[in-house]
């Protein structure tokens, strides 16, 4: 029965329509795809054509082996023996299936800024409407100094990799509730905490939920949601982590130097407070680099 008022022809466009649109969407969503996977496989290509690893300090020592090294719940050869399987550190995250392929160790890198420029372009887009909008977005958080700097910390930028597409769903349940955009937050939290360090995750949790606000409830659900999924994580890392010695260890020891009545001044300026050692880098013509080179200078 065609509704009161449509004549059969219009009645056909309007049950098309969504159809369409659908097609639309996802043939967008591939190009997205398409072009951020060309443009960050060109940004990192003088390393990946060059047949080395996107890997230095700590995604050398420790990312490396640990992605080609043996995946199994209990490690024997660490200490009296150790549960891989309670460390947060990916181990279970999906993602890194990719380790079956051979010499995917790069492309497990790249993939989390061209996941994390997604998400931020979908993010931005839904707030601004505009395509322009949302490839900026996406490119200048996947490319921000955060994301950059940690290159060698893979358990960082996975986990920040998914905080574009929380914050999205959230401010999508925002505006109202929908069965869609619970389960793509919930996903996508649940990575975000199977990605690596929790505090990402925590980070991320919060700042969605600020931003949902109007509809708290909604974003509460989806918290819960994510944690539930990534519950295979969190419940054995939080005894793991109840028998580290750093449950027991004083704040002070965490920061030296930083008082507790710092920290809401250190949100704004990082190293107001910091030891001399921590602030920017001298340059070549400061004293200390100058009597450092001419020690060398003599010793040779």
């Amino acid at each position: 029965m065609e509704p009161r008022g449509i004549i059969p022809e219009e009645s056909a466009r309007v049950k098309g329509k969504p159809a369409r649109m659908e097609r639309a969407s996802i043939g967008r969503w591939g190009l997205v795809l398409a072009a951020y996977s060309a443009f960050f496989t060109a940004f990192f290509w003088p390393v990946l054509a060059g047949g080395r690893f996107l890997a230095f300090g700590d995604g050398l020592s420790q990312w490396l082996p640990m992605y080609f090294g043996p995946h199994r719940l209990w490690e024997p050869n660490l200490m009296l023996g150790y549960p891989l399987f309670a460390n947060p550190e990916q181990f279970w995250y999906p993602l890194t299936a990719l380790r079956a392929v051979a010499g995917s160790f790069n492309a497990y890198v790249v993939s989390a800024y061209i996941i994390a420029a997604c998400g931020a372009y979908g993010l931005v887009r839904s707030e601004t409407g505009s395509n322009y909008a949302g490839a900026a977005g996406g490119l200048i958080y996947a490319l921000s100094g955060f994301m950059i700097a940690h290159l060698q910390h893979l358990d960082i930028i996975h986990p920040a990799a998914w905080a574009p597409v929380f914050l999205w769903a959230l401010r999508s349940l925002r505006r109202g509730f929908s069965t869609r955009w619970l389960v793509v937050g919930s996903i996508a939290l649940g990575l975000c905490i199977l990605g690596g360090q929790p505090q990402i995750a925590v980070y991320t949790a919060i700042l969605g939920l600020i931003l949902c606000a109007r509809n708290l409830v909604a974003g509460l659900a989806c918290v819960a949601c994510g944690a539930a999924l990534a519950a295979i994580v969190l419940i054995p890392g939080a005894e793991l982590a109840s028998q580290s010695v750093r449950a027991t260890m004083p704040f002070y020891q965490f920061a030296p130097g930083v008082a507790l009545t710092h920290i809401p001044v250190l949100c704004c300026f990082p190293i107001f407070w910091a030891p001399r050692r921590w602030r920017p880098i001298r340059t070549a013509t400061s004293p200390s680099i100058r009597s450092s080179n001419k020690a060398t200078t003599s010793g040779s």
